[in-house]
């Protein structure tokens, strides 16, 4: 799926008020997937999971799938197209994302860049067992602004974990996750060059630039995956292949 193709998703559910969910596959979530039923059930329950990452379109080669460079969707790629819309179309968003105060600089800066924009925020420290009623609080004040789009950005897995346990409770029509996307655009984490990004070596940057918290995300986890990678596309050349990149082949799922 193109970035053009994810906003037509985006302005059918925006435009008929029906349900759409939209999540993300990269290398991180393939790794935690097995030990996370939050990722699991909410990929299965998504109208789109698109690749992040150019990792995951190399191994979706190897693994025979119809993939291409331009389906691989990073959510910064998709900022820019979905901010601009929403200003011109009026959609109001509210994003649940980052510590305090992130979100909010990430929205000024948004704003600015895009006159209009109905752009709302909430930071996403709190207790996730709704213990001190913090997301209560917050799902009432998501009600309150009547959102079209709500933006969730708390990282992998925790931020599954919160729709999973309260998607239902979240009115807006389209519902998405948007991992570290704000505190990039707040400039809070820094951002690799494009030219970087599109050789596929982002998580080169990242690594340098964050190792101490990074470090396993990018050295361990990969090596971890290759056994499951080997089996698959054995599974593959038998017909039986199941990894978690399946749904790109009809084009309804992957992208």
């Amino acid at each position: 799926m193109t970035r053009e193709q994810w906003l037509g998703v985006v302005e059918e559910g925006v435009r008929s008020r029906a349900r759409r969910l939209l999540v993300s596959q990269n290398m991180h979530s393939a790794y935690l997937a097995p030990g996370s039923p939050a990722l699991t059930d909410l990929q299965a329950r998504a109208d789109v999971v698109r690749i992040d990452g150019m990792p995951l379109v190399w191994i979706a080669r190897l693994l025979g799938l119809p993939v291409t460079r331009a389906q691989r969707a990073g959510f910064m790629d998709l900022m820019p197209v979905l901010m601009a819309a929403a200003a011109e179309r009026g959609w109001r968003i509210v994003v649940v994302a980052g510590r305090p105060g992130v979100a909010d600089a990430a929205a000024a800066r948004l704003r600015a860049e895009h006159p209009g924009l109905k752009l709302m925020t909430e930071d996403g420290y709190f207790a996730l067992d709704d213990s001190d009623g913090e997301v209560t609080r917050r799902l009432e004040r998501i009600a309150r602004e009547d959102a079209d789009i709500v933006l969730v950005g708390m990282g992998m897995p925790r931020q599954e974990e919160f729709l999973r346990r309260y998607l239902d409770r979240i009115a807006a029509p389209v519902v998405g996750t948007c991992g570290a996307a704000f505190d990039y655009v707040a400039g809070a984490i820094p951002m690799a060059p494009r030219w970087l990004s599109s050789l596929g070596l982002e998580w080169l940057f990242r690594l340098v630039a964050e190792p101490r918290r990074l470090w396993r995300r990018y050295l361990v986890e990969p090596v971890r995956l290759l056994p499951r990678l080997v089996a698959d596309l054995r599974a593959r050349r038998l017909g039986e292949a199941h990894f978690r990149f399946d749904r790109a082949e009809d084009g309804s799922g992957a992208a």
